[in-house]
């Protein structure tokens, strides 16, 4: 009789092990994201945790001719209708990285597609203006 008492005792704690591992499986969803425009490449790598919180980086890069990346004076970058905005003279390499780290709150990033919108000076004072849709890889 005492067996079977033990015998049920350790498939119990072995059905709350594995549905504990099950679980905790769930609670992170990493999320990547890439696309491509004419002058522009961009990708998003996050790791959203309960979707609560999130950790990770949009990474937005000047591809036309990598060694003229010097040339973009002024660029304004819109993520996400405006969600995400960031706007600076010039560029310090040719990438550019807009990290995210939120502890809570809604998230910027899920699993949709998401629309990166750039707008540019060069050093003639010529404007450009390109979008491109960042989707699962």
């Amino acid at each position: 009789m005492r067996e079977k008492h033990n015998l049920w005792w350790v498939a119990g704690i072995t059905c709350l092990v594995i549905v504990f591992l099950v679980g905790c499986s769930t609670l992170q969803t990493k999320i990547n994201l890439a696309g491509e425009s004419e002058h522009w490449t961009g990708q998003l790598d996050t790791t959203v945790t309960k979707g609560e919180s999130e950790q990770g980086a949009y990474i937005i890069s000047y591809n036309k001719d990598k060694d003229s990346w010097e040339n973009v004076q002024n660029f304004k970058i819109s993520i996400n209708n405006g969600q995400i905005i960031r706007q600076e003279t010039g560029l310090a390499s040719a990438s550019i990285q807009f990290p995210i780290m939120r502890t809570e709150g809604s998230k910027v990033s899920d699993e949709e597609d998401q629309t990166v919108e750039i707008e540019w000076t060069d050093v003639n004072g010529e404007k450009y203006e390109e979008s491109m849709l960042l989707q699962a890889k």
